[in-house]
């Protein structure tokens, strides 16, 4: 499955601003651009567009707007297109809930956007935005929403077993470096600093870094994403574990 290319994600990210422009003149707030994009690591191929759209009030008719702009963008780069939606992800929130936080705005995408958040169009939020304390509870929930997930999508395409056993072990790494109260979002410094921490779990991490460099080889190899689709889940198991 190919994916865009780099220069495809920042040109779809400044098309999509171009149409909230048009089309929500007077509730746009802010286009901000995070994940590995936004934190400067990004594998054409493999990464996806994640970004958070800011506006005055989030109504279901400023969604569905955005919904219809998010498959303009998706039409514009097909590459963007796979068979379960598009790589180009917004996320819809009111100017409030980015700075005061909510149910769909955690502690983490509050520090996400404050520390690697990309502004593309709009008003400066990162700026504005201060430090929520960490929060144990919603890193373990989430932990075991990843578990989950992996259960029930154990008999799901090759494809997306790769995708979610390699980003998951990624984004567990994530969890547990947070619970020792370190921080990192691109993924050699998730990896430098999980491998200080739990020097007896690096090789699984080591393991879903080089998969996620090389996955239009891994890709096809269903041995090596049937083992890293196993080591996800005693990994989660492990992240879960940590106090």
């Amino acid at each position: 499955m190919v994916g865009p290319s780099l220069s495809e994600y920042w040109e779809s990210v400044e098309y999509f601003c171009a149409l909230c422009r048009e089309a929500l003149p007077d509730v746009l707030v802010s286009f901000i651009v995070v994940g590995s994009l936004g934190a400067g690591d990004a594998v054409p191929g493999w990464s996806d567009v994640d970004a958070h759209l800011v506006v005055r009030e989030a109504t279901r008719e400023v969604r569905e707007t955005a919904a219809r702009l998010q498959r303009r963008v998706t039409e514009r780069f097909p590459a963007f297109q796979t068979d379960r939606g598009s790589r180009f992800c917004v996320f819809v929130h009111s100017r409030r809930e980015v700075l005061e936080g909510s149910e769909d705005v955690s502690f983490l995408a509050q520090w996400d956007l404050k520390r690697i958040g990309v502004v593309a169009c709009g008003e400066d939020l990162p700026a504005l935005l201060g430090d929520p304390p960490l929060d144990k509870g919603w890193l373990d929930r989430h932990t075991e929403w990843m578990i989950g997930f992996l259960a029930r999508e154990r008999d799901a395409p090759s494809h997306w077993k790769g995708v979610n056993a390699i980003g998951f072990i990624l984004s567990g790494a994530r969890v547990a470096i947070l619970k020792r109260g370190e921080y990192a979002k691109r993924k050699d410094e998730i990896a430098g600093i999980f491998t200080r921490l739990y020097p007896e779990r690096a090789a699984t991490l080591g393991r879903a870094m080089e998969d996620r460099l090389r996955w239009p080889e891994v890709e096809g190899d269903e041995a090596e994403i049937d083992g890293v689709y196993e080591e996800a889940t005693d990994f989660l198991w492990w992240v879960r574990s940590l106090p």
